[in-house]
Parts: structure tokens; sequence; C-alpha cells
């Protein structure tokens, strides 16, 4: 069985992440790959929808509710700190998982940003356990050793990583 590919997608909020992960995704759906995501929340945004029963049981206290419905599973689980590790193990059977956020975990990851005052996450890459595999931005820019792809051009980036992992 080939192993699963993880590559994340790392930069400030409203830097592309969410757009160029959704293109590369369907990019990748249109190869016939197994794909996943996963999405971090870091400011905790994401809400189970009002008056929903998954809801209520949430708010009544359960640790997990896990929903499974004719389109699918919906798991939600009350704990402080996921382990980016342990969500990759659970998706093996999948060619690519897709990873928004989680900048410092160390997975393969493209930094994403749009605007100069976005660039400066690339100020903080010593920091990274991993470096960077590349650059998607639609600005004018170069770097010395890492690749920049154009942010809005997804099938560069798709063939980009197809290459990563032939």
């Amino acid at each position: 069985m080939p192993m699963t590919k993880v590559i994340g997608f790392a930069g400030y909020s409203g830097s592309g992440k969410t757009t160029i992960i959704s293109s590369v995704l369907h990019l990748l759906k249109m190869k016939d790959y197994q794909v996943a995501v996963i999405k971090h929340d870091a400011h905790g945004h994401y809400k189970e929808e009002t008056g929903a029963d998954s809801t209520l049981f949430i708010q009544k206290g359960a640790d997990s509710v896990i929903t499974v419905s004719p389109d699918g599973l919906h798991t939600f689980e009350k704990q402080a700190d996921f382990k980016i590790e342990k969500l990759i193990a659970s998706l093996e059977s999948m060619d690519y998982i897709l990873i928004e956020g989680f900048k410092m975990a160390g997975h393969p990851k493209i930094i994403v940003f749009r605007t100069e005052g976005q660039r400066d996450i690339l100020a903080h890459l010593e920091e990274l356990e991993v470096q960077p595999i590349a650059i998607a931005t639609d600005m004018d820019f170069s770097h010395k050793s890492i690749p920049v792809l154009n942010l809005n051009n997804p099938q560069l980036i798709v063939d980009f990583i197809l290459a990563l992992n032939p």
C-alpha cells in the first residue's frame, strides 16, 4: 500500500489557504486520489448548527459526539490538545492529506501569503521543525532556497505536489 502524502498550507488568516486547498483538493479528486483535509481552527470559529441534537449533547457536556448520516460521519471530541500526528495516522488510507494551519508541526508545508504584511511569516522559518517545501504567493517574490509558486495557479501547485511523490 502506498504511503499517504501529507502537505500542509500555512499562513495568516486571509492569506488564501482555504481557497488554494479547495482548488488543490478538487484537482486531486479529478485524478481519482483519495484526499482528506485537516483544518486547524485556532480561534474556535467552528460551531455546530444551533438547535441540532449534536449541539445539545455538546452543551450538556458530552466528551465525544459522533453523528452518522447518509452523507457521512462527523465527530466532535472535547479535547484541548489534539496531536496532529495522531490525526494523520487515523487517515492512513488516504492518498493525500492536506492540512490547513498547524504551521509549527513537523509535516511538509507550503507557506501562503498575499500581502507584504502576511509575508513576515517568513521571518519565523527558523522556528519551524521542518523547512517549507515551497512558498505560494501572488506577489512578485523570490527566495534563495525555497521554490516560489503562483498562488493563482492551482494546477501548478498540484503538479509540484505530485512531482514530490511520484
